[in-house]
């Protein structure tokens, strides 16, 4: 079996092309006809607009609204869709996950192969190609008995894509020719398939097959318009006319993609040109060229690392919105079983009006014995609704409505600590999720250590804890969280065997007196990226002129 490392930006594009194929033939399904159908249509219609906010609502919405678990696992898909195209991946792979805890035995084989190929494609953009696989091979598996050519190709595809992504050339061919035995129903399918063909040809370092297939890619793409096809189509034909020493045609083609790519506004596309022209340059010593290319590709990682920053804060913006929109569901459900109960109560009274005597004293004990009943059942409801099971902490919806109705009295004033326990999904994938959750709950307790008794602190979401300071400069908040990151850095987390070294990232911003308190989330947020960008285990303060490291 040939092993060999495979050029970063050829593995990127091949991944990008076996994403991309997936994604068609989920887009090309056709619509339902049940009761769900116009959420489902309204996801669809929002994820072709470009409009990935109201997508993500509307896949909420389907997801409670949802009673059979077959629209719940639509949902969740389309929710980890919706955040994969913000460029949240982590939230994706989290939803898709969630979408995974729905499947049950006796599920559609196809449903259940569309939700791996969904979540496989994620995690090969992650870069967790053993996982992704692992995925593949049970989607392929579920359509053993299945009639579903499209789908069973799409997956073949991207198992050749992964494989060729770790090197294991000869099984990623294998895979590419299975997939091209399988009738597609539309042109576009059928140029990634051939893309990935090439790839795996020029990977193997088989260079005419590799010309001769991206050739294909060009005129196909050119006859489908497609102007995306037809840039992946000239980058890979002039990479390979550089291998064969034809430089001149490898110009020619790669220049042509890096213009279509600036026409288009395309940023990746650009940096992929600009990379591959970049060797060309090396390769001919034209080393002022080169630079100009390099310098290039380093403006445009900048660029998008920008928009990360930048997808990021929408991505908090529309959490907060499907947490508004939770609440909001949650309170029309309370309301409606206040009515029944109301509607309920009146029928007892009506009847315990034709009741006389004894009857009437005996009904009114068992009214108080039912509400105190009710009352008790209600207190560990609210209890249940407002901890975080893992930690003990209080949740997200718990921390939200605390500042809400304490800004219904009071201008809100104080400071937020924003706090991300450093490659936390590195624990889990060592040690399991067991362990995973023995961290959580330990990093919970040293944060829990240093709060006052009038300070609020919630697991936000994952290993993201907030903290809530009333009264609190940014300055004396500040200090609390350098004391914060120092309790969970200076003592390992022991469990069984395992001895953790575990770290966090903070992020310090204080609420103006505006209490504008989802401003200072956004700022505290920033703040923890760019600590997480100077090496973690830090702390960082929104304020422009300030900053803490530890």
């Amino acid at each position: 079996m040939t092993h060999q490392t495979v050029p970063t930006s050829s593995r990127v594009l091949s991944i990008i092309g076996a994403a991309l194929l997936a994604a068609m033939v989920a887009a090309e399904a056709a619509p339902g006809s049940d009761p769900l159908s116009t959420l489902r249509d309204a996801i669809e219609r929002h994820e072709r607009d470009g409009d990935y906010r109201s997508m993500i609502l509307a896949a909420v919405e389907l997801r409670d609204t949802a009673r059979a678990p077959e629209d719940r696992i639509h949902a969740q898909r389309s929710l980890g869709r919706g955040y994969a195209l913000l460029g949240d991946q982590d939230r994706a792979v989290e939803a898709l996950s969630e979408a995974m805890g729905q499947v049950r035995p006796g599920m559609s084989p196809t449903l259940l192969a569309e939700l791996y190929r969904d979540t496989a494609g994620m995690l090969g953009e992650l870069g967790r190609y053993e996982q992704a696989l692992s995925l593949v091979e049970r989607g392929l598996g579920a359509l053993r008995e299945e009639n579903e050519p499209d789908l069973e190709a799409a997956l073949l595809v991207m198992r050749g894509s992964i494989l060729g992504a770790l090197g294991r050339l000869d099984e990623a061919m294998a895979s590419i020719e299975q997939a091209m035995d399988r009738p597609l129903s539309t042109p576009r399918q059928e140029i990634m398939r051939r893309n990935n063909l090439g790839m795996i040809h020029k990977w193997r370092g088989e260079l005419e097959p590799a010309l001769s297939a991206f050739e294909a890619v060009y005129r196909q793409a050119l006859e489908a318009g497609s102007e995306q096809l037809i840039v992946y189509g000239l980058l890979e034909l002039g990479d390979v006319e550089r291998l064969l020493g034809n430089r001149s045609d490898a110009r020619m083609h790669l220049e042509d993609a890096l213009g279509r790519a600036e026409a288009a506004g395309e940023e990746r596309w650009q940096l992929f040109a600009h990379n591959y022209l970049a060797e060309l340059e090396a390769e001919q010593g034209n080393a002022e060229a080169e630079a100009r290319h390099r310098d290039a590709v380093a403006a445009i990682r900048s660029a998008l690392q920008g928009q990360a920053v930048e997808n990021r804060a929408r991505v908090l913006e529309v959490s907060l919105e499907v947490l508004e929109r939770e609440r909001e569901i949650e309170q029309l459900r309370m309301e409606r079983a206040l009515q029944e109960v109301q509607l309920e109560r009146g029928r007892t009274l009506i009847l315990l009006a034709a009741i006389a005597g004894v009857l009437l004293l005996f009904a009114l004990w068992l009214a108080v014995q039912q509400s105190r009943v009710r009352a008790s059942a209600n207190r560990e409801l609210d209890q249940l609704a407002n901890t975080d099971t893992l930690t003990g902490l209080r949740n997200r919806r718990y921390f939200i409505d605390h500042l809400r109705r304490r800004m219904t009295d009071e201008t809100v004033r104080g400071a937020l600590i924003l706090i991300d326990v450093d490659r936390f999904k590195r624990v889990n994938d060592d040690h399991g999720h067991e362990v995973g959750d023995v961290v959580l709950r330990d990093v919970a307790q040293r944060i829990q250590a240093m709060m006052r008794s009038e300070d609020t602190v919630a697991r936000w979401g994952g290993e993201e804890f907030l903290a809530f300071l009333p009264k609190c400069t940014a300055d004396a908040a500040l200090q609390v969280a350098e004391r914060i990151r120092e309790a969970i850095d200076s003592t390992p987390v022991i469990h069984d065997d395992a001895t953790l070294s575990v770290t966090a990232t903070l992020g310090v911003a204080e609420i103006g007196d505006d209490g504008d308190f989802e401003r200072a989330l956004r700022d505290a947020d920033h703040a923890l990226y760019r600590g997480k960008q100077s090496g973690r285990n830090c702390v960082r303060i929104a304020t422009p002129d300030r900053s803490a490291m530890s």
